[in-house]
């Protein structure tokens, strides 16, 4: 790995991790799925992955750690993982319209995964559905901040992308 790569790299985790403490007041509006699913499309996978838990690992310590903090690493790794093979589809690599789609149905995706495990973990009497759906308000904003993120961040990250890639 280059240092020019190590370097991009932690910016991207730097400028997500802030996103992500600064909008925590909002509740699941964060720019994590969408950075995240830009970088498995356009960059790959390793690279994905490793801004993946550094921005888990660097945001939890201000946010707090718990045994969600593996959960999230391990939700957002299955999303980097369905976004990295759809990228390999032409149709959908070149298609804002249906990464955008994408990006909202992840935070759905997202909240679903995360609320498998923290049932499991947290609430054994209670039926996983009612829990789930006790949150699916949430999953929904954290869908619709996606789209309204991906629309916004990713063309000036295509561009960031393509002066990084002629240095």
């Amino acid at each position: 790995m280059s240092n020019k790569r190590i370097a991009l790299l932690a910016v991207l985790t730097g400028a997500t991790a802030l996103g992500r403490i600064v909008m925590a007041p909002v509740p699941n509006v964060q720019p994590v799925t969408v950075i995240l699913i830009f970088l498995s499309i356009y960059m790959g996978l390793a690279d994905s992955l490793i801004v993946n838990a550094l921005v888990i690992f660097i945001s939890n310590m201000y946010l707090g750690f718990g045994p969600w903090t593996f959960y999230q690493i391990l939700s957002y790794s299955i999303i980097i993982f369905l976004s990295f093979f759809l990228s390999k589809i032409k149709k959908f690599k070149n298609s804002m319209l249906l990464q955008t789609v994408f990006a909202a149905f992840s935070g759905i995706f997202y909240g679903f995964i995360i609320s498998i495990f923290t049932a499991a973990m947290f609430s054994k009497t209670t039926n996983f559905f009612v829990y789930y759906l006790n949150g699916l308000y949430f999953d929904i904003m954290h869908g619709v901040g996606n789209a309204v993120l991906y629309v916004l961040l990713v063309p000036p990250l295509k561009i960031a992308l393509a002066k990084y890639k002629k240095l």
